[in-house]
């Protein structure tokens, strides 16, 4: 099974919501990178997260506006998601 990141509102403002599912409980990371691939924020960092559906929220209203990369890796598995913030 392969590791999938749903992100919305995309594009985006004030709040992302990222959800994805994981089919066993692994170490995972979801970092949030800008246009250049410097490491914005870091989401989550957690030693096995357990398996299931999971919904994070970002408070977004202080990153300037432009092009993300959402990067959420999970185990040896990693999934990305381009995103939008607009002003």
């Amino acid at each position: 099974n392969s590791l999938k990141i749903k992100a919305f509102p995309n594009p985006f403002s004030l709040q992302l919501w990222v959800e994805f599912d994981l089919n066993e409980t692994v170490d995972i990371g979801l970092v949030l990178y800008d246009a250049m691939g410097r490491q914005v924020r870091q989401l989550v960092s957690a030693n096995k997260m357990v398996a299931g559906q999971h919904r994070i929220s970002l408070e977004a209203m202080y990153l300037p506006p432009g092009m993300y990369w959402l990067q959420l890796r999970a185990g040896q598995q990693i999934a990305t998601s381009k995103l939008v913030k607009m002003d």
